[in-house]
Parts: C-alpha cells; structure tokens; sequence
C-alpha cells in the first residue's frame, strides 16, 4: 500500500497562509491601539493648553469633543490646569472585542498646563 502526498503542499500553503492573515489582523490590532493611545495623548495636551490659556475647562471639553473624546476631569491647581481625555479605539476594533466577549479597551491620558 502507498501513500499519495500529491496536494498537500496546497494544504500547507493554505494553513500558514491563514496564520499570516492572524498575525497581521493581530498585529493591525495592536497598531490601531498604539496609535489610539497617542491621538488621546495629544488631544489632553492639547486640551490642557486650550483651557490654560481660554476661558476654562469648557475650551478643553469643546476640543476634546471635535475629536470624538471627552474630558473626564479638569482641575485648576494653582495657576496650572489638569486635564484627563479619554477616547475610544476604532471601531472595527471595538466590535472585535464585543465578538470575542470582551470590552474595548478605555484610553486616557494626562496632561498638565499652565500659563
């Protein structure tokens, strides 16, 4: 009795094929909330120097919401403002999550200014 291998290099190709399209959907994932992370970064800087230099922490909750985030807190200490932005990640990877019974992660970030 012999053994016929004809095709299995198809199968082969097709399963590292499919591993390949996992690591990158992964690694597509984990680049989205990188880049998340740092849009959050830059909309709390840039809330805290708004409401430093504006009429309060309604600046930074006006710019905070023109890019989809919102001001969770803002407190003037001093002559200083602290303002913390959280923001969502995109949607695809929210609906990911919600699919694999989890929550999307929540992206906050600090940020400290004065005049």
């Amino acid at each position: 009795m012999t053994i016929d291998d004809r095709g299995i290099a198809t199968v082969w190709a097709a399963a590292l094929m499919l591993v390949l399209l996992l690591v990158a959907a992964v690694a597509m994932a984990m680049g989205s909330l990188v880049v998340t992370r740092f849009r959050v970064s830059t909309v709390a800087d840039l809330a805290a120097i708004s409401a430093a230099q504006g009429v309060g922490c309604a600046e930074a909750q006006d710019l905070a919401r023109v890019h989809a985030m919102e001001v969770r807190s803002c407190d003037f200490v001093g002559t200083d403002v602290i303002v913390e932005v959280v923001g969502r990640p995109p949607d695809p990877l929210v609906r990911l999550s919600a699919w694999l019974g989890r929550v999307a992660p929540e992206l906050s970030a600090r940020a400290r200014a004065g005049p």
